[in-house]
């Protein structure tokens, strides 16, 4: 019972709540007060741009480390993830990277290159789809970020409900 206890209090101080953001004047504001964002895609709702078609997840969540707002005004981002399970190269060793550009007119562009794994070369062509904000691309703040960025005494108070359990 008392590990029961401890795992639902630690559940519920670790759950944070995250805010959408429906356009690009909200997400261009939360990248330049420092805040973190995510963002969700569904890749069936995308319209390609590339004559590749994207075979693979139907949905992806992805939480950039650094973004940047550019001299064009967009904001960029990108991934890059070693991966086996390519469905364009099976249980070969490969590199897939993201380039996200996210656009004043509320879209979000996303280009996909296949590198080899040994020696970083491009394998085969690139995939580009376009996503639409609020519809197949969701873009969120998190809440905790937000609350730990604004008060302090919030922020040592979450940490600190992270150390009760001991064993």
């Amino acid at each position: 019972m008392k590990k029961f206890i401890c795992f639902i209090t630690l559940f519920f101080a670790s759950t944070s709540f995250a805010e959408q953001l429906h356009n690009f004047k909200q997400i261009e504001s939360a990248v330049s007060e420092g805040k973190l964002i995510r963002i969700l895609v569904n890749y069936e709702k995308c319209t390609p741009l590339s004559t590749q078609k994207m075979v693979g997840n139907h949905y992806a969540v992805f939480t950039p480390n650094a973004m940047a707002i550019g001299n064009d005004g967009n904001i960029g981002t990108y991934v890059l993830y070693f991966t086996l399970q390519d469905p364009h190269y099976p249980s070969k060793a490969v590199y897939q990277h993201g380039n996200y550009i996210i656009s004043k007119d509320n879209s979000i562009t996303i280009t996909f290159t296949t590198l080899n794994a040994a020696d970083y070369t491009q394998m085969g062509t690139s995939i580009t789809i376009n996503c639409k904000i609020d519809d197949s691309a969701k873009v969120f703040v998190n809440q905790q970020d937000q609350l730990m960025k604004s008060d302090p005494t919030k922020s040592v108070e979450l940490q600190t409900s992270y150390t009760f359990n001991k064993g």
